[in-house]
């Protein structure tokens, strides 16, 4: 599956197997398919959103101020590259404008974060009535980084804006297909629900939503965590976790220990990569769909992901390929 601009659309062409059960969508974004007809139910999900901002206000010149929505690394943006939704549903390229740093009054050497109120994001457009009558922008018009993927970055890495968690996403469909190879061992046992969920960044909105909806059994979640490779995250906090090491089993108040034992015992038994680490409860969709089903066995895999909310995010295509093996043989072995 490609992860490249329009995700959902490219998420719901993916789907095509005559096994389709049910289609599930709802009026927050989410997008599943279901699979089988047992009684228990199981959800693998990732968000498919990603960090963005929002038109705030127009100049009359043309320029335009942007809020932040959700996660943006204000450092990060000077001179970023951005793409904006127009009404008409098309995304045309935005550049962001600062003050020279020689006469910005912060000094060549300062290390201070310019304010997102004082960037100014450029479109071409010459004055304001421009900007909304003929490039369709607007006061609320969503505004992302510009996409810039590299699938094969050296031997192993994909390098990538919004790798979270798109990354997590191409998880849940490879664990599909894994599935799929052995479906009629499991159809009567099982129906799973494969969701792609949306506007986890900006609450966990989409999870919530799901969760209630399709109130399942067991929930296994794939996102990113913080890859510590190179000294510019602490491992005494976050962990000794490495890019190509393997999928991240997370151990937390909102994660099954029962269903951590089983992934570990079947990585073992197929000589799968895989590191454990510790992720405070909350924060990711695990939560919100442990709170919001009625009675959830919740779990996170995470994908190492270095430099994580900036145009560059890094992950490794070996946590990948033992991330989709590892959840798929869970599934097999959950009872």
């Amino acid at each position: 599956m490609n992860i490249m601009p329009f995700p959902m659309k490219v998420w719901e062409k993916s789907f095509s197997e005559p096994h389709i059960d049910q289609k599930y969508s709802d009026n927050i974004g989410n997008v599943g398919f279901k699979f089988g007809l047992g009684k228990t139910k199981i959800m693998i999900s990732a968000h498919i959103d990603e960090i963005a901002m929002m038109v705030s206000h127009i100049e009359e010149d043309g320029m335009i101020v942007l809020q932040n929505l959700a996660g943006i690394d204000k450092k990060v943006l000077p001179g970023a590259q951005l793409r904006v939704l127009t009404d008409d549903g098309d995304w045309i390229p935005g550049i962001i404008h600062k003050a020279p740093i020689h006469i910005d009054g912060r000094g060549k050497d300062s290390d201070t974060v310019v304010k997102i109120e004082n960037l100014r994001m450029d479109i071409g457009a010459g004055k304001k009535e421009e900007v909304e009558d003929d490039y369709k922008v607007h006061v609320g018009s969503l505004v992302v980084f510009e996409r810039n993927v590299i699938p094969k970055f050296g031997k192993n890495k994909i390098v990538g804006n919004a790798l979270d968690d798109k990354i997590g996403v191409y998880v849940v469909r490879g664990v599909c297909e894994y599935l799929l190879d052995s479906y009629d061992t499991w159809k009567d046992r099982y129906s799973i629900y494969f969701v792609a969920c949306t506007q986890e960044e900006s609450g966990l909105r989409g999870a919530t939503v799901a969760a209630h909806n399709i109130n399942p059994d067991v929930s296994i979640d794939i996102d990113v965590t913080f890859a510590t490779d190179g000294g510019l995250v602490s491992k005494v906090k976050y962990g000794d976790i490495k890019l190509g090491a393997g999928p991240v089993i997370e151990y937390g108040q909102d994660k099954s220990r029962r269903i951590a034992n089983i992934m570990t015992n079947v990585a073992n038994l197929h000589n799968l990569k895989f590191q454990r680490g510790v992720a405070r409860c909350g924060g990711t969709n695990t939560d919100a769909i442990q709170l919001n089903s009625r009675d959830c066995e919740t779990m996170l895999v995470s994908i190492p992901n270095l430099s994580m909310h900036t145009q560059n995010e890094t992950c490794d295509w070996r946590d990948v390929e033992d991330a989709i093996k590892i959840i798929g043989e869970t599934i097999l072995d959950l009872e």
